[in-house]
């Protein structure tokens, strides 16, 4: 998990980006198929958690030249993979390599796949990091395009609203993370807006505020 000795070693050796992608691969396949070892399958779940995160990729590889293509080659890999297409986490993290780049179509496609895997498990699994990030992929979408989309703009006003006001009460994510998409949506469509949709962002950046 250190950034520093991967970088080092990264640094003394030179590795073909292709043999990086298959070992980084197959060690989180085997990590997936062992979470259900009855020895050692709450440590490999853990593990799993870890090694699917972006942030923790873009640590792992750096700043070296190919690193975004090999982490969305990883991630490219891992979703033919059964045991890890069936975790809404995977596909959290595939939607956020994807937002580094600004590919709202593919990171949208994402969310909905996560959400739609996370539904299943009941009423009592939280999907809130899948809908904060969503509340991103929703405004960034709407401050490229050429026409804004009420219902996606209510839908993303409304899941980081409601985030805010849960307080302690859910897991806790810094509650400015969404704040640059949403100067980026105000700088560029704040003309655009209606009254209405307006007012429901002008209370959402008050409510940022006060936090």
């Amino acid at each position: 998990t250190s950034a520093q000795l991967a970088d080092h070693i990264f640094r003394k050796f030179d590795f073909d980006d292709n043999d990086l992608v298959d070992v980084y691969t197959k060690i989180v396949r085997e990590t997936a198929y062992s979470a259900n070892d009855w020895r050692s399958g709450f440590d490999s779940k853990e593990n799993l958690k870890e090694l699917m995160k972006f942030r923790f990729l873009t640590r792992v590889f750096g700043d070296r030249a190919g690193a975004q293509a090999s982490i969305a080659a990883i991630y490219a890999r891992l979703s033919s993979v059964q045991r890890i297409r069936d975790n809404d986490q995977f596909w959290l993290q595939y939607a956020m390599s994807c937002m580094e780049n600004e590919n709202t179509q593919d990171a949208e496609a994402y969310i909905n796949t996560a959400l739609g895997i996370a539904k299943k498990k009941g009423l009592n699994y939280s999907d809130y990091q899948i809908r904060d990030q969503r509340a991103r992929v929703l405004i960034l979408k709407n401050s490229k395009a050429g026409k804004l989309d009420r219902v996606e703009l209510e839908t993303a006003i409304s899941d980081l609203s409601a985030a805010l006001s849960a307080g302690d009460a859910i897991e806790h994510i810094h509650p400015l993370r969404a704040a640059p998409y949403i100067l980026q949506l105000v700088d560029e469509k704040i003309d655009d807006m209606d009254g209405p949709v307006r007012a429901k962002l002008l209370s959402l950046i008050e409510a940022m505020q006060d936090t």
